[in-house]
């Protein structure tokens, strides 16, 4: 389903040289590898779930070389809002990967979809001297009806002293989509009349610059700043919007139109704080902005407590606001003129959300390692029929290191 979208590789891979010298600070064994295998399941109350299955293999092939591989598998299914105005008379028009949708009573303006998706994503760094690292991504994704292809390379150095890091990175990506019967619909014609264009195309790249430095033998910091360019086709395929009768008793469902281009940029911080009783503390904020008007806050807090025996539990908060995107519109009336730009998807509208996390993590008498969490989420959309959206995630995964 390409509303699902994977994170982009290079932002993850800057993430990860947060500790200066990181790679340096541990002891190396040739040979040492670790082996994880995680199961997710993600569910909204009355719409999408989401099961993830996912191996990842990662270790040193020398002093110098780390490897990262992860093969993942997700089963998507349930019911999306569409866009459409929610009416007792209704209309039905062809849903994500092929499922029906429909207004009905039972389910007034939600798209079913049914789609399976197979990731994998590899990672090398290569450490190049004591001060400075290279490390390269590639992932692949694959879905019924969007494929996407990407990249990165990010190079990391440190001051001579390991207090003080820079990255710059480098990333692109090449997403092919295909809507109902593997074509995209043309931009704001009629739903049910189903006239279909060839396979949409869209490139994207990014260019991302941070500096993590050491403030004091317990507190460590970042900050990142990324632009990102994407142009191509930029409209979901299985998005509509409404045009209303003069006494908003029926609805014609049109297909929606997006900008062939988008421009993002975000800035990004982070800071990691070890207390007196070696418990963990991490903050996160996050600024995005882009030229579609769409402006976003992202907070989180993090706190570790570690246990004399090797587990832990770790509570979270998340919050999350943004403002919709200059085309933005619930539904249109039948006497207002159709704009060359429209959307009624609820992720470009004025939302807020929270999410309420507990993590548990403990170690085997093996070595090997059992984490499990779980967490709440909420969310309010403004001018909007599904003003409310609830979901549970839990996730557990088991890690153990062979040689």
């Amino acid at each position: 389903m390409a509303a699902i979208k994977k994170i982009t590789p290079l932002l993850a891979a800057a993430s990860s040289g947060l500790l200066p010298g990181a790679a340096q600070s541990q002891t190396v064994y040739e040979n040492d590898w670790n082996l994880d295998f995680a199961l997710l399941n993600y569910s909204e109350e009355d719409r999408i779930d989401v099961t993830t299955l996912a191996t990842t293999v990662d270790g040193r092939l020398s002093d110098d070389d780390y490897v990262k591989v992860r093969l993942a598998l997700d089963t998507m299914s349930g019911a999306t809002p569409s866009g459409e105005t929610p009416t007792e008379n209704g209309s039905t028009f062809t849903g994500t990967s092929g499922g029906s949708s429909s207004t009905s009573s039972s389910s007034p303006g939600l798209t079913s979809f049914d789609d399976t998706r197979l990731e994998f994503d590899g990672n090398w760094e290569h450490t190049r001297s004591r001060i400075s690292r290279l490390n390269y991504n590639a992932y692949v994704s694959v879905e019924s009806d969007y494929t996407a292809i990407g990249t990165s390379i990010s190079y990391q150095r440190d001051n001579a002293k390991k207090t003080k890091t820079w990255t710059i990175g480098f990333g692109g990506s090449y997403d092919r989509i295909t809507g109902p019967g593997n074509g995209t619909p043309e931009p704001l014609s009629a739903a049910n009349n189903n006239i279909t264009n060839g396979v949409g195309k869209k490139n994207t790249y990014d260019l991302l610059v941070g500096r993590s430095f050491t403030i004091n033998s317990r507190t460590i910091t970042q900050l990142n700043y990324s632009i990102s360019s994407s142009s191509g086709y930029m409209t979901d395929p299985y998005k509509v919007y409404s045009v209303t009768s003069a006494t908003d008793t029926s609805t014609t469902a049109y297909n929606e139109s997006r900008p062939e281009s988008r421009q993002r940029q975000s800035i990004y911080w982070k800071l990691v704080h070890q207390t007196r009783k070696n418990n963990n503390i991490h903050m996160s904020a996050r600024y995005y902005s882009d030229d579609w008007d769409v402006k976003s806050l992202t907070l989180d807090y993090k706190h570790r407590f570690n246990r004399f025996n090797g587990s832990y539990y770790e509570p979270q908060f998340r919050f999350y606001n943004q403002s919709k995107a200059s085309f933005y519109r619930q539904n249109l009336a039948f006497d207002e003129a159709t704009p060359e730009f429209i959307s009624a998807d609820t992720r470009l509208s004025d939302l807020q959300s929270i999410t309420l996390a507990m993590k548990y993590g403990y170690l085997l008498k093996s070595e090997a390692r059992i984490n499990m969490r779980l967490s709440y989420f909420y969310q309010t959309v403004e001018d909007n029929f599904f003003d409310t959206n609830k979901a549970l995630t839990f996730d557990i995964n088991y890690s153990l290191k062979f040689d």
